[in-house]
């Protein structure tokens, strides 16, 4: 009788019993927090990848008729005569205006775009006739010059600009004229004021591209395009926003510098609410893509600058800046790695600075690349993925390098480029 009812009792169905959820494995947390970063990564990225189309498009246009119309006979004599013209007379105006009248090939290029921008700027909130997307392309276009010319000049005045105490200008002009480039033309050119002055002379150069620089290109793999617009929409953008110098100038007690940027911050963002507010159109083509334009190029200037770390001297991340030799280098701006050395060298002595580094350190290996500008290095690097061509470039100085195969230096260039 027992034996039936307890083999009865087995027979009988249990009841399941609830499962407790078990938490998330460190390894399933870590991989969706990549997956959703990555994500993230790539929203952000494809903004710039169509700011970098809208460049293309709006400078080689330009480029191309440029050159079409030097082909006509005669034209070349005459550029060639106005550009003599002018800068005999910025010589002259140069030495009763500037601070240094070495600067004076910036007074051009400041000449040229208080003129023609502003004037296109207006243009965006007046009703000609044209749609607002050819207006707002042709003052796209006015911005960056053929091939960004005019963008790239303005940058390396700007870039000058911020390494002087009292900007480019004697007294009285300086009273008015103090930081013209960044602080009135740069509302034109997407800059907020104060962020070059104190981000880039007094942060970026303090921290040299090291593992404490915002700025730095230090944990991407540097012959990646991918990454590029990584670095580009995601690290960049936080510096063209001023949000990471902020919290860099706040976590160390800077905060004099912190209240200055904070003020051109607030002036900034309250320009752009108030052109947006007045006229979305204008405000896409005056503020939104200016800014995003303005964070492209300081980006890609940053990680071109900085992108061959030497693995071997982390610790030493001024040596870790390139210089490229070409023609008409304006302001110097190719021998960066002299700039970074002695940041308050004049440009105009850069040269120099570079080969008194060199012969002090002869056992290092700068990278220097010849016949290539910013443009071109970006262009074989990440459009055409030619590193073989940056190789047969490179000028190396030790000898062991010197006679190194082409295999063997586009190897090396690679391990400096961080590739995975």
């Amino acid at each position: 009788m027992m034996s039936s009812v307890s083999s009865s009792a087995e027979a009988l169905p249990t009841t399941p019993q609830p499962t407790t959820p078990q938490p998330a494995t460190p390894e399933a947390q870590r991989s969706a927090w990549r997956g959703l970063r990555a994500v993230v990564q790539f929203v952000f990225t494809i903004p710039h990848v169509v700011v970098f189309a809208i460049m293309g498009v709006t400078t080689m246009i330009p480029y191309g008729i440029e050159r079409a119309t030097l082909l006509v006979p005669g034209i070349r004599q005459l550029v060639g005569l106005w550009k003599r013209r002018v800068s005999g007379f910025a010589q002259s105006i140069g030495k009763r205006v500037l601070a240094d009248e070495r600067d004076w090939p910036m007074l051009p290029t400041l000449a040229v775009v208080t003129l023609l921008v502003p004037i296109s700027y207006g243009l965006q909130f007046v009703d000609l006739g044209v749609h607002w997307a050819i207006m707002g392309t042709l003052h796209i276009a006015i911005l960056l010059g053929p091939r960004a010319r005019r963008f790239i000049h303005y940058f390396s005045v700007k870039h000058n600009e911020a390494h002087r105490r009292r900007g480019l200008f004697r007294a009285p002009y300086s009273r008015l004229l103090g930081r013209y480039a960044e602080c009135f033309l740069g509302f034109f050119y997407g800059t907020i004021p104060g962020s070059d002055y104190i981000n880039h002379a007094k942060v970026h150069h303090a921290e040299d591209g090291g593992p404490d620089d915002h700025q730095t290109t230090l944990g991407y793999d540097r012959s990646n395009t991918y990454h590029f617009f990584q670095y580009v929409g995601l690290r960049h953008i936080h510096t063209t926003s001023a949000w990471r110098p902020l919290v860099y100038l706040w976590r160390r007690n800077r905060m004099k510098d912190f209240r200055r940027l904070l003020f051109g911050v607030a002036v900034y963002y309250l320009y752009a609410l108030v052109i947006f507010a007045l006229d979305w159109r204008a405000g896409l083509f005056c503020v939104g893509l200016p800014f995003l334009i303005n964070n492209a190029f300081g980006a890609l200037a940053t990680w071109l600058q900085h992108a061959f770390h030497d693995p071997e001297r982390a610790d030493q991340p001024v040596l870790n800046t390139i210089t490229l030799h070409f023609d008409d280098d304006f302001l110097n701006e190719g021998f960066h790695l002299a700039h970074h050395h002695r940041a308050a060298c004049h440009w105009s002595e850069l040269e120099g600075c570079f080969e008194r580094f060199r012969l002090r350190n002869p056992n290092f290996e700068p990278i220097v690349i010849a016949g290539v500008d910013w443009l071109d290095l970006w262009l074989l690097l990440y459009v055409r993925r030619r590193l073989d061509l940056v190789a047969e470039r490179w000028r190396p100085t030790l000898g062991t390098h010197q006679e190194w195969s082409l295999p063997d230096k586009q190897s090396y260039l690679r391990t400096r480029l961080g590739a995975h």
